[in-house]
């Protein structure tokens, strides 16, 4: 069976990551292989413009993520005795798995960040259903362990993940990556206790880069992250086979370091479980209540808010006549949205900034041409004082054939 990638890292693992998303199902597909995962620390924002790329390579996108898993609960903003956290890669099975996965990482963000977003295991395990996880790396929980010499604690860990996510969905991960501590890793914690849990292995290349030659790249840019020298560097500067390597690579390397070939073999069985085909059916617009309109009731409801906004930033009573040269401008740019299929993003705007000022989160008046705006102005989108008419700014700086965009500033400080 051929080798499938589960553990892969794009650009989106920032300061990290030297490959873009969406090009990654290009280059397994040029190797040979049919399916892949994405597994970025820590985020998904790379998932989508991954799932395009791969489904235009006709790859199998699997989507995964390597997280950060608290050693305690993950509310606690303390460094534990074990450290901050260890990596937990987590791959989706199916939809309920997705859906669990992006809960994790909203968890992570808003309410286990401390350095980095993590979950922990209490939370993990509420939320585990459809996702497949592997032991994963030496920045995990068990080679956290296992440099601490407590393999106990670390068989303690592998049958705890083994059994909140189910035998069938836990994996035995095991790397190539030229560093020693590996070696003792795979065969002295990992391969024994594959064997001794009847759990699968699995190789994988924790890849960072398309490419081979590509390894001085990929720690230049560590070193960035790590605001080091590359004399300095965190750790040596060296070949990790961090690559996108093919099925002929990864048999060679479990030959170099004496593990069954059935690690290779596995990740491929691993693919064969993952149903992919849920990802673009359950990417959904936000439930707005224009979300169902069509085009022409999306133009006489952006006509109607329009009008009735441009009275009001005008103090205007609804029997009050309206300028000619503010009704000949309004009408001119609702015509050029209508036709340019700009309707419903116009409502869509003016819905969440409607929604940001019920709600006291300050908006900023607009930057850029969108201050050209008339019917920008009328709804609100820009500020009072940016009457784009008695200030001559100029519309057509905001719409031309192909761009229209409405750039906004929130503000990110409210209090509590």
């Amino acid at each position: 069976m051929p080798f499938v990638h589960l553990h892969v890292h794009s650009s989106n693992s920032l300061k990290d990551g030297i490959q873009r998303a969406d090009k990654i199902g290009d280059v397994v597909k040029s190797r040979g292989m049919t399916a892949c995962a994405l597994s970025d620390h820590g985020t998904l924002s790379g998932v989508l413009e991954f799932a395009k790329g791969c489904q235009k390579a006709g790859v199998k996108p699997i989507i995964g993520n390597e997280t950060y898993l608290s050693f305690g609960p993950a509310t606690e903003k303390t460094h534990e005795d074990w450290g901050n956290n260890g990596h937990f890669l987590c791959l989706a099975k199916n939809e309920t798995g997705y859906k669990n996965l992006l809960k994790l990482n909203t968890y992570a963000f808003s309410d286990g960040f401390h350095r980095f977003p993590r979950i922990d295991i209490e939370t993990f395990s509420k939320h585990c259903d459809g996702l497949i996880v592997t032991s994963t790396c030496l920045s995990s929980h068990m080679a956290t362990f296992f440099k601490a010499n407590r393999l106990d604690l670390a068989e303690e860990w592998f049958l705890k993940i083994r059994d909140i996510v189910g035998r069938d969905n836990f994996f035995a991960e095991v790397q190539v990556n030229n560093v020693d501590l590996q070696k003792q890793f795979n065969d002295q914690l990992i391969i024994p206790l594959s064997k001794k849990h009847n759990v699968p292995l699995v190789l994988t290349a924790d890849a960072h880069q398309s490419d081979q030659d590509q390894w001085k790249l990929r720690g230049l840019v560590q070193c960035i992250g790590w605001h080091m020298s590359y004399l300095d560097s965190k750790y040596p500067i060296q070949d990790y086979n961090a690559w996108l390597y093919d099925t002929d690579f990864a048999l060679e390397l479990c030959r170099q370091w004496n593990i069954p070939e059935e690690a290779v073999h596995n990740t491929g069985y691993v693919a064969d479980m993952v149903d992919s085909s849920y990802f673009f059916s359950s990417i959904k617009n936000p439930p707005i209540k224009f979300d169902h309109m069509s085009n022409e009731e999306a133009f006489y409801e952006l006509e109607r808010l329009a009008f009735e906004g441009l009275r009001s930033r005008l103090n205007l009573s609804d029997t009050d006549p309206i300028p000619p040269a503010y009704k000949k401008q309004l009408k001119f740019e609702i015509d050029l949205i209508d036709d340019s299929s700009y309707n419903s993003y116009f409502l869509m705007v003016a819905d969440y900034i409607k929604i940001a000022k019920d709600n006291d989160i300050p908006v900023g008046p607009g930057r850029g041409s969108s201050g050209g705006s008339l019917l920008a102005w009328a709804l609100g989108l820009t500020g009072k004082h940016m009457d784009p008419i008695a200030n001559g700014f100029y519309f057509s700086r905001f719409l031309n054939p192909g761009r229209v965009k409405v750039s906004l500033d929130f503000c990110g400080e409210l209090d509590e």
